[in-house]
């Protein structure tokens, strides 16, 4: 329908639902009464969604949606009639493949009310103890000048943890639960203790390419740092299939010691079976619109077994470059995520996962915010990445 003084193209949706509630009360018992009401902030949220997606791809044209549902108590089952078609025009945004990615997207958070529900009897917060990194003598935790080096700079600037415009900081990792040292006991979160690293720089580059392995530039930062022996680097390479290309390079130091033997060595000196199984990400939305919020989560997502990862490991460091655009799922979630992105503000907790209680309690690796990232902003890589 066309309205207002531009006489331009606006959406319309229309929901309607019909219940009739006989019956209900014995099905649900006590639930019942607060059954509508959830139902109805439900699909409440559901066409704000809509709305809010429909927005951020700019699209000219109409879309009308109309859905009709109606339930009936039909003796000793319930009856669900579609008296009405679903009708969608000219919506570019809505081809099959698209569609598919976005509700396999979005489903699984959905469904973490249920699971959470199930398992809340199973979930205290503890304190947390031991590091995975356990040292046989007592180590002092490197000084901050330590991290303060003049070549620790990257394309992205380091800003406040709110209100800063195209910057990433450190945000507080007791945000995060992670597993306890009696998950495998009674399913304990705890909040996370002090990562394992420091994030010290961030870089944001375009080019033709794929860049990977940015870390084994001569003249990258981490080659920079080489001469010092304390500190050891994991980079992440959140590779972004779009044109041009993009990376998102989260450079953490840690000048912790890496006993032969822990997790961590396993990690950085094991085989891309054992390091998939375990590399994870707990990400977060703090400040974005409730789409993106629904499609990113919050859970832990276990990025070696869903995105096609590469390993480079070199004296100094290990550099994991992630493809974002290898999973239907996370592609559906880009490309969402890319209409928001200068709107958005998004952290990451990169994490090892403990699957046995030797390896308890879990500890993040690294963790990091990215605030209101500008696409035209970000630049080359150095040449011969």
């Amino acid at each position: 329908m066309k309205s207002g003084p531009s006489r331009k193209p606006q959406t319309l949706v229309e929901v309607v639902l019909e219940m009739d509630v006989a019956g209900w009360s014995s099905l649900c018992g006590t639930w019942f009464c607060s059954y509508p009401v959830h139902l109805r902030n439900s699909l409440l949220s559901v066409v704000a969604g809509i709305r809010e997606y429909v927005l951020a791809q700019r699209v000219n044209s109409s879309v009308t949606i109309v859905k009709r549902l109606s339930m009936e108590f039909m003796g000793n089952h319930f009856q669900r009639c579609n008296t009405a078609e679903s009708f969608v025009t000219s919506t570019p945004f809505l081809n099959t493949e698209e569609l598919d990615e976005f509700h396999d997207a979005t489903m699984d958070q959905f469904s973490e009310f249920s699971e959470t529900a199930s398992e809340t009897f199973s979930i205290h917060v503890e304190t947390s103890k031991t590091p995975i990194m356990a040292t046989s003598t007592p180590t002092a935790c490197p000084q901050q000048g330590i991290f303060d080096m003049p070549y620790f700079r990257g394309s992205l600037s380091r800003g406040p943890l709110k209100g800063g415009k195209h910057c990433f900081s450190e945000p507080e990792s007791s945000n995060f639960l992670l597993r306890g040292s009696n998950f495998f006991k009674n399913r304990s979160m705890v909040p996370a203790g002090e990562p394992v690293c420091k994030l010290v720089a961030v870089d944001w580059l375009k080019g033709k390419d794929k860049m990977d392995n940015v870390s084994g530039h001569p003249h990258s930062l981490v080659q920079k740092a080489s001469f010092n022996g304390e500190l050891f680097f994991f980079i992440f390479n959140l590779q972004v299939p779009y044109t041009p290309n993009y990376s998102l390079l989260f450079y953490f130091v840690t000048g912790e010691e890496i006993l032969e033997g822990s997790l961590l060595h396993r990690f950085i000196f094991g085989d891309d079976t054992f390091r998939n199984s375990r590399l994870s990400l707990i990400p977060a939305v703090p400040e974005g619109s409730w789409i993106v919020k629904q499609a990113v989560g919050s859970r832990a997502v276990p990025l070696g077994q869903i995105l096609d990862t590469t390993y480079h490991v070199g004296f100094n460091y290990i550099e994991i470059d992630l493809n974002l655009g290898s999973s239907g799922v996370v592609r559906g979630i880009m490309g969402l995520v890319f209409g928001y992105i200068s709107a958005l503000v998004v952290d990451f907790a990169f994490f090892i996962r403990s699957d046995v209680e030797e390896e308890l309690p879990e500890r993040i690796l690294g963790v990091g915010r990215i605030a209101h990232l500008q696409l035209d902003k970000a630049v080359p890589p150095l040449a011969g990445i």
